[in-house]
């Protein structure tokens, strides 16, 4: 089992900011295994029992498939669909919309997230290599958690 496998995805005890709208937490942090900004919908009212709460990610890297222009048309569809069911929101078109505009009206945000701070990562070992030329070189083995 790779560390990934155990290792939770966000941690919501490190965000750069919260935002809400209407029924909908939007939160800015860190994908703990990509080292990425992601913004994370959550459901903002008591419509979802807190053990049953799916967090909603849109990681840094596939931020451009939600922009208006140059975006995936189907692919915001389909995932603004199912964010809207995990977000206890009403299986409407009107649910899928707001889901999607959320998304897009704060694409720009990743420009202003900074690095995953430097709480969040864990020093698990050092690494050890010699050259050919016998010089010794250090490196650090960093995880996040």
């Amino acid at each position: 089992m790779s560390p990934e496998d155990t290792t939770p995805i966000i941690d919501l005890r490190f965000t750069h900011a919260v935002h809400k709208r209407g029924d909908v937490a939007i939160v800015l942090t860190w994908n703990i295994h990509r080292g990425e900004g992601c913004i994370v919908l959550l459901p903002a009212s008591g419509r979802v029992a807190p053990e049953n709460i799916v967090p909603c990610l849109v990681n840094e890297a596939d931020a451009w498939r939600w922009h208006d222009k140059i975006g995936d048309p189907f692919y915001q569809e389909t995932n603004a669909a199912l964010f809207a069911c995990a977000l206890g929101l009403p299986a409407d078109l009107r649910s899928i919309h707001m889901v999607r505009a959320i998304i897009q009206d704060h694409l720009e945000d990743f420009t202003h997230i900074p690095p995953m701070p430097d709480a969040m990562r864990v020093h698990v070992a050092d690494a050890f290599a010699v050259d050919q030329d016998g010089k010794e070189v250090h490196q650090e083995v960093h995880a996040y958690a």
